[in-house]
């Protein structure tokens, strides 16, 4: 079942450059986002979000210093489940493209993986698996 409400964005990554290209993908396509260095953040911005602007879709960089994605990924879960919230769709995207990395990060709880460098249109098609476009969502009028 795709997702209909809003897309609200968490992006994670402790690099500066690709952080940055992350909120300029969101600032293009009018997507609030917040913003995390580590996992550690991402988790304290998860958790600061959910009663203000639950965040629904979540870039999270795999390897960081603190906590990385793996472990924040699992703690979100851990939230979602405990609070009785529908899953953030996680995209894990990682300079590592291995099995390994790969399948710790599904049995983390992330949607998607993905490896850097990752094209926007990759990300574009990644969402539109998840999320209901803008133009068909039942938004009322007047």
């Amino acid at each position: 079942m795709r997702i209909v409400e809003p897309i609200s964005a968490l992006l994670v990554d402790d690099n500066a450059i690709n952080l940055r290209i992350f909120k300029l993908y969101c600032e293009k396509r009018n997507i609030p986002y917040a913003c995390a260095v580590d996992g550690n953040e991402a988790v304290a911005q998860y958790k600061a979000h959910l009663q203000t602007q639950p965040l629904n879709l979540i870039f999270m960089d795999m390897q960081m210093p603190n906590c990385d994605g793996i472990e924040a990924t699992k703690q979100i879960r851990e939230i979602e489940h405990s609070c009785g919230r529908h899953a953030a769709v996680i995209f894990m995207i990682t300079g590592q493209d291995s099995p390994k990395d790969k399948a710790q990060s599904k049995q983390a709880g992330a949607d998607e993986f993905f490896v850097k460098p990752t094209s926007l249109k990759t990300l574009d098609q990644g969402i539109a698996q998840y999320f209901e476009p803008v133009a068909q969502r039942d938004i009322p009028v007047g």
